[in-house]
């Protein structure tokens, strides 16, 4: 989810992220009805959606629906000007909608508050004072979230944002390969990170009339041969996986 202060560019950074034509996304959203899109990263899809932190009688209407479904909070700040006040005002309407950003390696998780990772994003990173902003933005909050400067509208930094919101994401793609050697044409299985051989057999074969698992062969560039796995080994990111019955 995109979020941020007013003229941060979050339209045009959602644009940018989905490939998307600026004119389709750029201008006043539909009070109660957030723009989103799609954005490619390889061979998956991810959804985006700009939620602005909007005031006033509004400010209920964007943002209680798309919090808690949300994978990864995107804060977009406008680095052309004093961006650290822009991050501690998102801080705030997070908190004033029972939200909780993780931070990366400490923190608190509040009791009765949804807590979820943030990413903050200096957007315009090519405008004059931006260096000098970015340089004060990342010394405040760097140890505490992670950090990309970018320019939508120039379009640099995006392809390092499209990593960046995927690693976030905690995924893994892996390839299920049928014993003839045929691998799935219909695309990558996506699951969590840290999933074992027997919860992705699971997941993928779920309400199978057999959902017993033996074994696993698993390819990547590491194992170009296969190798034989039990069911507790941990996948990793872009497997190709062989499942066995007893």
């Amino acid at each position: 989810m995109l979020t941020g202060s007013p003229r941060a560019g979050k339209a045009h950074v959602l644009a940018a992220l989905t490939e998307a034509t600026p004119g389709a996304v750029v201008g006043a959203a539909s009070p109660g009805i957030p723009r989103s899109g799609i954005m490619k990263f390889e061979d998956i899809r991810i959804q985006v959606v700009e939620a602005p932190l909007a005031e006033g009688r509004e400010k209920r209407i964007l943002l209680p629906d798309a919090l808690p479904g949300a994978s990864l909070i995107a804060v977009i700040v406008d680095l052309s000007r004093e961006p650290s006040s822009q991050v501690e005002s998102s801080l705030q309407g997070f908190a004033e909608r029972v939200t909780e950003p993780r931070a990366k390696a400490f923190g608190e998780i509040i009791p009765g508050k949804c807590s979820q990772k943030m990413l903050i994003v200096g957007n315009k990173n090519d405008v004059e004072g931006a260096n000098n902003n970015w340089y004060i933005l990342h010394s405040q909050y760097a140890l505490r979230f992670p950090m990309i400067a970018i320019s939508a509208r120039k379009g640099s930094g995006i392809a390092e944002l499209k990593k960046m919101i995927y690693e976030l994401l905690d995924i893994i793609r892996i390839y299920p390969r049928t014993p003839e050697g045929n691998v799935a044409q219909a695309g990558p299985v996506v699951l969590k990170k840290d999933v074992t051989a027997k919860e992705a057999f699971q997941n993928i074969y779920e309400g199978s009339f057999c959902p017993r698992l033996d074994h696993a062969i698993i390819w990547n560039s590491d194992k170009r041969e296969g190798q034989r796995v039990g069911k507790k080994h941990v996948l990793q990111d872009k497997d190709i996986v062989e499942f066995y019955l007893p």
